[in-house]
């Protein structure tokens, strides 16, 4: 990577300078899809059960998601590591390549709550106010 000091962007008033770029020359996409596929095997052996729903199923993609985002935070207003947001990133894929593998098997049927708003054929009607000093 050649350094350079001329600005390259500029972001919420702070100028980033290409010698801030982050640029892994050995990382080829293999090696990167290598590291994924191994997290995931790691997280089916650590975890070998995972969410029959979809809503639990994708909590965990984002929770990984989250972790990406945090350490990206850290990178970029703290004094946290490339190392560390390459790893979060590794997990969430990882956790997102689970999701999609498990789409099948996910159990997707209406939940009771949204059986009992379309099973209702009565449009709820705002409380008066004399009804809403009675139910207080």
């Amino acid at each position: 990577m050649v350094a350079s000091t001329a600005p390259v962007a500029r972001t919420l008033g702070a100028t980033v300078h290409a010698s801030a770029i982050y640029r892994r020359g050995d990382m080829t996409r293999e090696d990167a899809i290598t590291e994924v596929f191994a997290e995931l095997q790691r997280a089916e052996r650590k975890f070998p059960g995972f969410p029959s729903d979809p809503i639990h199923a994708a909590a965990i993609v984002a929770e990984e998601c989250g972790e990406l985002q945090r350490a990206c935070l850290q990178l970029t207003y703290e004094s946290g590591s490339m190392a560390e947001v390459e790893k979060e990133g590794v997990h969430a894929a990882a956790m997102a390549l689970r999701f999609l593998f498990h789409l099948e098997s996910l159990e997707c049927r209406p939940s009771e709550q949204k059986e009992r708003v379309s099973g209702s054929t009565q449009q709820a009607q705002p409380a008066t106010p004399e009804q809403s000093a009675q139910q207080a």
